[in-house]
């Protein structure tokens, strides 16, 4: 435990202005710089790639992996609106997947997000933040995570679905209603939603499987800034998530208590920390040659974590280690203790160029009665390198390695792989008068 509360001070990723009380459920969601974003324009374009990964699972021999070529062209439009009391981002990014070498991995997916912000009064606001997104390979996978709005780092559904051989459909969203009771303190309550669906690419075979998730949780906080650099905070969350596969229903329901700390240690760097415990009660159903088990128990856990954010003009750097009752992933079925560490940095190289690494970690760990197999863990690191060959072109060339921890169930065929890309994209703006 000790252990774990270390971590949590020395890992996280929230920014706050130092005149801004903390608000925990949009700890996360702050962007990586303090780049000029442009507001106001619609942009739109299109994108050209080529991918390659070294060990997919190829469903007509799913025993074996194989080396695969893609060539994806994906459309885009953002549209961006900043007004006087309310603001708005919208993104929609299809993408058209030829495979020179595996049919099952042609395909077609979607990927589409929205932030909003209205302000009722000068005290009174709302913000909510929601993404969508449907894929079939790693790689649009990462096309999708790259431009859709991330939630706060307590609210995401766990993404433990590395080198799996499946489709997946993924809907997450958030808001919060804030009221500021003065300068430096604030109220508010909220809640977030998501559901995925997971369906093999192996139709038809013996390792044909779906899987079918979805959670929500309510949250009310209050937060008081003590001095310019202190903030103090506290949540209440209760929290439901259910899944269902082949081998049975799962459900849980949990309740969190945190406390919340955070620490502008200058204008351009902030740290939060969260701790408290977690009650959760858990109802298990198992199906075994059709034989249904019910399953009972409560528990007690657990629950924190910290973000350390760094924001520069054009370099930047989060760091995020999250504890919390979770579900399982594509792995198995059931909630379980989710260990989430994740970092991302960027590095602007000149006026056209900059690096970005990132690295994660996601750990699951099971507790209360053994209700299934032990959960393979897994770690991703990727760099990639942005250039700016004009006004409207723009080449990204990045390499990923994700890599398995344990032995993943059989079901989504999942397996360690590289992918590397090279994407050339083009995108005009138009002005939109207020």
């Amino acid at each position: 435990m000790l252990k774990l509360v270390f971590a949590c001070v020395f890992l996280s990723s929230v920014f706050l202005t130092g005149q801004t009380p903390l608000v925990p459920s949009q700890v996360g969601t702050a962007s990586l710089t303090n780049e000029d974003v442009p507001s106001n324009v619609l942009s739109y374009g299109a994108a050209v790639s080529g991918s390659f990964d070294d060990n997919v699972t190829n469903p007509g021999n799913p025993s074996v992996g194989e080396s695969n070529f893609s060539w994806s062209i994906q459309p885009h439009v953002r549209l961006a609106v900043n007004r006087t009391r309310w603001s708005t981002e919208l993104y929609y990014g299809p993408s058209f997947t030829y495979s020179t070498n595996i049919s099952a991995y042609d395909s077609t997916s979607h990927s589409a997000g929205a932030d909003f912000d209205y302000h009722f009064t000068r005290r009174l606001s709302v913000t909510s933040r929601s993404s969508f997104s449907l894929t079939s390979t790693p790689f649009e996978s990462f096309q999708a995570n790259a431009q859709l709005p991330d939630l706060g780092v307590l609210n995401r559904a766990n993404s433990n679905s590395v080198g799996a051989n499946l489709r997946n459909r993924l809907g997450q969203s958030q808001a919060d209603l804030v009221y500021l009771l003065g300068r430096h303190t604030s109220l508010g309550i909220g809640g977030a939603f998501s559901s995925s669906r997971n369906e093999s690419l192996n139709a038809g075979s013996i390792t044909d499987t779906t899987q079918d998730f979805r959670g929500w949780s309510g949250h009310a906080f209050y937060s008081h800034q003590l001095t310019k650099p202190y903030s103090l905070g506290v949540q209440y969350a209760v929290r439901d998530l259910y899944s269902e596969a082949t081998i049975g229903q799962f459900s849980s329901l949990s309740h969190q208590f945190l406390g919340f700390l955070n620490i502008a240690l200058k204008s351009s760097v902030q740290l939060s920390i969260f701790a408290g415990p977690e009650f959760s009660r858990v109802d298990n159903t198992l199906t075994l040659f059709a034989a249904q088990f019910p399953m009972q128990f409560h528990s007690t856990t657990f629950a924190g974590g910290s973000n350390l954010a760094w924001r520069g003009e054009h370099s930047g750097l989060s760091l995020s280690f999250v504890q919390q009752v979770g579900d399982s992933g594509v792995n198995g079925a059931g909630s379980v203790i989710v260990r989430t560490a994740r970092v991302e940095a960027q590095r602007g190289l000149s006026r056209r160029s900059s690096l970005s690494l990132n690295g994660g970690y996601i750990g699951n760990h099971q507790f209360g009665p053994i209700t299934q197999p032990s959960l393979a863990d897994y770690v991703s690191a990727g760099v990639s390198f942005s250039r700016t060959l004009s006004s409207r072109l723009t080449l990204l060339v990045s390499g990923t390695r994700q890599q398995l921890i344990g032995r993943p169930t059989l079901g989504f065929q999942q397996r360690s792989h590289d992918v590397a890309s090279v994407s050339l994209s083009y995108t005009l703006q138009q002005p939109i008068g207020r």
